[in-house]
């Protein structure tokens, strides 16, 4: 786990005095909506993680409202170097639509537009 700082988390390079470190980023994709049934607002959240090599993942947060403080209850991977178009939550039910990888796809070029649905369950994200 890592806490971000006004959006992004940076951490130490992996070889002393090396550029190449991990890195999260939150984006400004996210939806609100209660996620647990509690009548309180939360949201999903997407994060994008770099270690330095050429991967960028995408990854889904769900963050609930506990009494007014935010916690991140689970993180889901959506996929390498994707494009995440839209989010919505509607009763619980978490909506992501994105472009992924087709199968002739190169991981530059992602074209198969893909919607994958999820729920928070006992503090996990279920689905896919």
């Amino acid at each position: 786990m890592v806490k971000l700082t006004d959006g992004k988390y940076e951490g130490k390079p992996f070889v002393e005095g090396g550029a190449s470190r991990p890195t999260v980023t939150i984006t400004d994709t996210y939806a609100l909506g209660d996620l647990n049934n509690d009548l309180a607002d939360d949201a999903v959240v997407v994060l994008i993680e770099n270690s330095g090599g050429s991967g960028t993942f995408f990854y889904l947060a769900a963050v609930v409202n506990q009494n007014g403080a935010t916690n991140n209850v689970d993180t889901e991977l959506l996929g390498d170097r994707i494009i995440v178009k839209a989010i919505t939550v509607d009763a619980g039910k978490i909506v992501v639509n994105m472009t992924d990888h087709g199968p002739r796809d190169l991981m530059c070029c992602p074209t198969e537009e893909v919607t994958r649905t999820f729920r928070l369950e006992k503090g996990t994200l279920i689905g896919g």
